[in-house]
């Protein structure tokens, strides 16, 4: 599973794997990522293997891929929050 995220922002905490393309593997942990006042926390991260890739789909440039690997089979929930500024937009 892949999130891509823009640029102009910043990940922070998680438990993040940096991989030779420049995207990271989420290990586990809460992962931020922020962009002005806007944030959202993800949860549920895990690195049940080293794929640095989706079936071999090409991922975006000039973007914060952040790649989730599960272990088949599996069930698995992702919480994903958003910064109150960004929930006010929907």
């Amino acid at each position: 599973m892949s999130f891509v995220f823009g640029d102009e922002g910043e990940l922070s905490s998680g438990e993040l794997l940096e991989t030779d393309g420049g995207h990271y593997l989420w290990k586990g942990g809460t992962l931020r990522y922020s962009c002005g006042e806007d944030w959202v926390e993800l949860a549920g991260g895990e690195m049940g293997h080293l794929a640095a890739t989706v079936r071999e789909a090409r991922l975006p440039d000039r973007c914060k891929v952040v790649l989730v690997n599960f272990m088949t089979p599996f069930r698995k929930t992702i919480d994903i929050t958003l910064s109150p500024t960004m929930a006010a937009k929907l």
